[in-house]
């Protein structure tokens, strides 16, 4: 895992940690802070250099997300207009065409499925 500045982190530990730079000098190039301590880690997120585990090495947070899929069983021409993932129910209904039979809600975490 390469560190990212626009991505978030925490430690394995559970505490959430603020990226200020990803490439600075050194076997370090990574700094940020875990509250009020500033630390520093290795480019691929690790506290201590050398394969060594710590309960300090950076874990990317990822985004849970969810929305609106209005479905269909045989899509029609012209159904594709509902296609897609909305941000509320009103915006899916207002997307549906009248061949939809189900509009469910879908919850998942950035990157899951790929």
């Amino acid at each position: 895992m390469k560190i990212d500045i626009k991505k978030k982190y925490r430690t394995k530990a559970g505490h959430d940690v603020v990226i200020y730079q990803v490439r600075a000098e050194g076997v370090y190039p990574v700094h940020g802070a875990i509250g009020s301590q500033v630390q520093s880690w290795t480019a691929d997120g690790s506290l201590v250099c050398g394969g060594y585990i710590d309960e300090l090495d950076l874990v990317e947070v990822k985004e849970k997300r969810s929305g609106w899929i209005n479905i269909y069983s045989m899509p029609q021409q012209g159904d594709f207009r509902g296609a897609g993932m909305y941000n509320t129910r009103e915006l899916a209904d207002d997307r549906a065409s009248e061949n939809r039979i189900a509009c469910i809600r879908v919850t998942y975490t950035d990157g899951e499925g790929l």
